[in-house]
């Protein structure tokens, strides 16, 4: 899935700017979008 670089430029700016660090960083919040980019790794990073 391709994206143009103004679509992900606002995407990575929602997702950085717009929820609080402890929503950010919480796992439950991160566990549905890091397998979209990771694939079958994300496991790993999540519990990193």
């Amino acid at each position: 899935m391709a994206l143009n670089r103004g679509v992900t430029n606002r995407v990575n700016w929602v997702l950085d700017n717009c929820p609080p660090p402890i929503v950010r960083d919480a796992p439950v919040f991160m566990r549905p979008l890091m397998p979209l980019v990771l694939g079958p790794l994300y496991a790993d990073y999540v519990r990193f």
